[in-house]
């Protein structure tokens, strides 16, 4: 099985890549590609002819779509995407893909958020942060501005000196952060976590 991820940026490529390449480990029969866009709000205006390739047969038995949802509705923001597949012939109107799966995820409210979904994971990357840097009250997903919130206990304790660099923040927390579905405080992460193993799991049952 080939699986393809669109993301919007480099710090979710980032991210993804070490969780992929931790979950199918010696799986054989399992590939992925990971393509990024130069952020959300070109990711929605290019993504339309980006999926065009696609239906036209280009090798893939999945293609994962994963985009923060930031202050938008998220059922509105999936069902744009959806549209978007719909109209360069992945979908049917009933949802049925003619040419391989297409799933959309949504990280609420942003990439950080599963990373403070998991402080442990951080803890692991940035030993130097404390229980109380990483305390969070209330639902993760429900959070705005979270790299902002993960950047300021970073900074206080001399990781960085100016600005949180989003890519190797994200490289170092995704190597340590866990695969058990559920132990993240994230229900967005746990959802794209279910989503990704069982396409591993499907790849190793069609051998």
């Amino acid at each position: 099985m080939h699986v393809e991820l669109l993301v919007e940026d480099e710090s979710t490529k980032a991210a993804l890549e070490v969780l992929l390449h931790r979950l199918c480990g010696d799986a054989d029969g399992f590939s992925f590609a990971i393509f990024s866009f130069d952020g959300k709000d070109r990711m929605l205006a290019e993504l339309g002819s980006r999926l065009i390739p696609y239906q036209r047969g280009q090798w893939t038995d999945a293609l994962v779509i994963v985009i923060d949802q930031d202050r938008d509705d998220c059922m509105a923001l999936k069902r744009q995407i959806l549209e978007q597949a719909l109209r360069a012939g992945l979908l049917s109107r009933d949802r049925t893909p003619p040419v391989a799966d297409v799933i959309v995820r949504v990280a609420m409210s942003e990439l950080e958020s599963w990373f403070l979904g998991d402080p442990a994971a951080v803890r692991q990357a940035f030993p130097a942060l404390s229980d109380a840097d990483l305390h969070v009250r209330g639902e993760v997903d429900a959070l705005q501005d979270t790299w902002e919130r993960l950047q300021q206990p970073l900074l206080a304790r001399g990781y960085f000196q100016y600005r949180m660099p989003k890519v190797q923040t994200a490289r170092r927390i995704a190597q340590h952060m866990t695969l058990i579905s559920g132990v993240n405080r994230s229900y967005s992460f746990n959802v794209l976590l279910k989503t990704l193993q069982s396409l591993v799991d499907r790849s190793v049952a069609e051998i």
